[in-house]
């Protein structure tokens, strides 16, 4: 969980001695399935982000992105 921390917060460019140390702790095999993992997550996130943005847009505010400007209840 840490490295995944640390892989999402480096912006999919983890520190070389933190990639080390997940290699050291679990093999060169389980480190590329947990990095396959960590890329298709990612991958999986920005799609969403992006579909729910152009949905957004399509329906001029009505649907995707909740409105953070919403009117106060009186």
């Amino acid at each position: 969980m840490l490295y995944a921390h640390h892989w999402a917060e480096t912006n999919a460019q983890p520190d070389p001695a933190v990639r080390a140390k997940l290699l050291a702790t679990y093999g060169a095999e389980t480190a590329r399935a947990i990095e396959f993992v960590l890329r298709m997550i990612r991958v999986g996130n920005l799609l969403g982000n992006t579909g729910d943005y152009i949905l957004y847009r399509l329906s001029s505010g009505r649907l995707g992105v909740a409105r953070q400007r919403a009117a106060p209840k009186a």
